[in-house]
C-alpha cells in the first residue's frame, strides 16, 4: 500500500493542479496553488525518472 501511495503522489499533485487551474481559475490564490502543484508534480516525476535511469545504467554497467 505504501509503494502505491508513493507512486501515485505526483499524479495526485498534477490532478490537483488541473483542478485548481481549470475548474477554480477565478481565484488568484487557486491559480498560484495550481502552478505550485504543477511544478511540484513535474519536479517529482522528473527526479524519479532521472534516478531510475541512472540506477538502471549502473546495473547494466555492473556497478551497484
Amino acid at each position: 500500500m505504501e509503494k502505491m501511495m508513493y507512486e501515485l503522489r505526483p499524479h495526485f499533485y498534477l490532478l490537483a493542479a488541473f483542478y485548481a487551474l481549470v475548474i477554480s481559475r477565478t481565484s488568484p490564490i487557486m491559480v498560484l496553488s495550481g502552478l505550485m502543484l504543477l511544478g511540484c508534480g513535474l519536479w517529482v516525476l522528473r527526479a524519479r525518472s532521472d534516478y531510475r535511469r541512472r540506477r538502471k545504467l549502473r546495473r547494466l554497467q555492473g556497478r551497484q
